[in-house]
């Protein structure tokens, strides 16, 4: 009998496959062929029981198909949208979703209860772009007349599937909103008409979600008073993740540097943050393992001060597998792990295959568990915290790099200078700014001015660089074609296992 383990990893692979090829073919199978499909995959699985490589090909094989299964049933037909596109219609409906406030809107996702006074009751939702103000919040009920069009795709990017990964498959632009109720909450903490909200959810995810939003709101609140732009959209961009209020001229700049993950609550992110961080820890005296708790506790916080986002949400697990390799030491366990929580997410969510902060999260991860150990070790560098720094950030460009072409269209040849210049700098960023949040949070506004000062001159210096190597010519407007991106992460993982090979072979 196979081990367990290799039984698991091949279903895992299997059904991740399965979820990824069906991605490349924009065909519904229909459930009736793939649940015949399984059917006879499953009882070639008990014809062949006795023969091990059988079993094994055609228990691959049903996960395979499964994967097409689940990918199928992660798609929504629109069958009720369909009939209003390109008509305007009333609609009553929620926000689900932490608004997102840029410098001349915000937009809203909407999960309607009515559409033309008919009650709605599937999962499809709505994305509204309206005016800048009034400000709407979390779990406010809107009523709004509007033309429901269907998202568009446009020639470098498929806004709809984007959109997807969300359940959003309808957009209106500019609505006429004529009334917003919020939500009713408990008796004693804000006072609302029964009447009215009768229906309305008050589950404790929702009021947990409407008070982490409200504290991240006033945070947010309390770095504008304190800080100018663009420190203080900076600061909000890259502690809170909300960097949508950032000028759209420092924001080409983060990308032309090559440096835009800095700002952007990724795996990337995450990852590297606690692959730099949580050596400090031992430096501070702890153990392995109580520094790796620790850390957990303080991704766990970080994702809830970020608005606990589905993607944030799957950024931390990312950093969560990372940790677990550097705690561990061990490569085999992380990786599985790594191919755990890749599965589990698709099972969740087959559409988080669309998501690009989900692959550079996977890519940069990946690289930081198997290669970066492999090429600290080659690097003829004495200081141990300068050698993980650089092994790290050339790690994270070069398994990050095709996936970033491909998606986002574009390359710098500066990234890796600029990385190098930069990322030394963000931890202490981060420390010096989320201790001016605090301050700011508990201590008069005067104080809290002052309490920021830190963190200021070191967001200056970022921002600065990013405005010099953004400035500098050296960005190239080119997409990386799938078949070149497939090479390239064959040739790395090529690479990779041979130089795993020749270290276990080196210490036996």
């Amino acid at each position: 009998m196979e081990r367990k383990s290799s039984v698991v990893l091949l279903v895992c692979f299997s059904f991740i496959f399965g979820i990824i090829a069906h991605s490349f073919i924009n065909y519904k199978f229909g459930f009736f062929w793939l649940y015949n499909l399984l059917l006879l995959s499953s009882a070639l699985i008990i014809i062949f029981w006795q023969d091990k490589k059988m079993r094994l090909i055609f228990l691959g094989a049903f996960f395979i198909i499964f994967g097409f299964a689940r990918f199928d049933l992660g798609i929504l037909d629109n069958k009720i949208f369909s009939k209003y596109y390109n008509k305007e219609v009333k609609i009553n409906g929620l926000i689900v979703d932490e608004p997102i406030n840029k410098i001349d809107k915000q937009q809203l996702v909407i999960a309607p209860e009515e559409i033309g006074g008919k009650k709605f009751e599937a999962q499809e939702k709505i994305l509204i772009t309206t005016n800048l103000y009034p400000k709407y919040n979390y779990g406010e009920r809107l009523s709004f007349n509007c033309k429901l069009q269907t998202p568009k795709k446009f020639e470098d990017f498929d806004y709809a599937k984007w959109l997807s990964i969300q359940d959003v498959h309808g957009v209106c632009y500019w609505p006429e909103i004529q009334t917003s109720l919020r939500v009713c909450l408990p008796a004693g903490r804000e006072p609302c008409d029964e009447a009215i909200s009768s229906g309305l959810p008050r589950s404790p995810r929702s009021l947990a979600m409407a008070g982490i939003l409200k504290f991240k709101n006033f945070l947010i609140e309390k770095t504008n008073y304190s800080l100018h732009e663009p420190y203080a959209s900076f600061l909000s961009g890259l502690i809170l993740g909300a960097r949508n209020s950032m000028p759209p001229d420092l924001l080409e700049n983060f990308k032309r540097a090559g440096i835009t993950h800095i700002i952007a609550i990724s795996g990337w992110n995450i990852s590297f943050l606690s692959y730099l961080f949580f050596p400090a820890f031992f430096y501070l005296g702890m153990r392995r393992g109580r520094a790796f708790y620790g850390m957990l506790v303080l991704i766990f916080l970080y994702v809830l001060l970020t608005g606990a986002g589905a993607s944030v949400i799957r950024a931390g697990v990312m950093g969560a597998v990372l940790l677990l390799a550097q705690k561990t030491s061990r490569l085999n366990r992380a990786g599985r792990a790594l191919l755990y929580a890749v599965a589990v997410m698709f099972i969740l969510n087959p559409r988080t295959i669309y998501d690009a902060g989900f692959w550079l999260s996977f890519s940069a991860t990946f690289g930081l568990i198997y290669f970066a150990p492999f090429l600290d070790n080659r690097l003829c560098i004495k200081s141990k915290t300068a050698r993980g720094y650089i092994s790290a950030t050339v790690t994270a460009i070069i398994f990050t790099l095709p996936v970033s072409s491909y998606i986002f269209g574009g390359i710098s040849l500066w990234a890796l200078v600029a990385n190098l210049a930069v990322l030394p700098f963000v931890p202490p960023a981060f420390v010096a700014s989320l201790s001016g949040l605090l301050a700011a949070a508990i201590f008069p506004e005067n104080f809290a001015d002052w309490a920021f000062l830190p963190a200021a001159s070191i967001l200056n210096y970022i921002i600065a660089a990013a405005n010099f190597f953004g400035k500098l010519p050296g960005y190239l407007n080119w997409r990386m074609p799938i078949i070149i991106v497939i090479v390239y992460y064959a040739g790395l993982l090529f690479c990779t296992i041979k130089g795993l090979a020749k270290r276990d072979y080196e210490n036996e």
